[in-house]
């Protein structure tokens, strides 16, 4: 049986992960949608509930939320789910990167993903900008580190972030 070990590398990426969780995740479904988060969040709902709606412009942010509210119910903290999701996992980027801009730099820069006011925001809103954002960065680290069907997979998500990437 394989040994896991964790570097302290390792394990200040995961307090940082638990930075930019706690942050994106506090108090996520207590304020209401805005008007371009109900645009989005009714398109979701019309899908969930069987009926021919037309999504536009982020159709990955719309189908995937569209399965939250069938699986659980239509509210703002499932309308906001995903974004807070990919939000948090976009700290864990930079480790993709370490091979060019270094080890230290590399949690430094997700350091700062993880506490910059302006990503935790998009994070804490719907909408299909994290797609495009996680999608294409960790698209291209994968490609960097010769992962070819995960950065297909990711260069995937982008383009599903719709208007936002294109």
């Amino acid at each position: 049986m394989k040994r896991i070990s964790l570097s302290i590398e390792h394990l200040i990426y995961l307090v940082i992960l638990a930075i930019a969780i706690f942050l994106r995740f506090q108090s996520l479904g207590q304020n209401p949608l805005d008007g371009r988060e109900s645009e989005f969040a009714l398109q979701s709902l019309g899908i969930s509930r069987g009926e021919n709606a037309i999504t536009t412009g982020e159709p990955g942010y719309v189908i995937l939320t569209a399965a939250l509210f069938t699986l659980f119910r239509a509210d703002e903290f499932h309308a906001r789910l995903i974004p807070a999701i990919l939000g948090s996992v976009l700290v864990l980027v930079p480790f993709l990167y370490q091979g060019i801009i270094g080890k230290k730099t590399a949690l430094l820069t997700a350091l700062f993903l993880a506490v910059d006011p302006v990503l935790v925001a998009q994070s804490r809103a719907g909408g299909g900008v994290l797609f495009a954002l996680v999608g294409l960065t960790a698209g291209i680290g994968f490609l960097l580190n010769r992962k070819f069907i995960a950065s297909g997979i990711l260069l995937g998500l982008a383009v599903l972030g719709g208007t936002n990437f294109w």
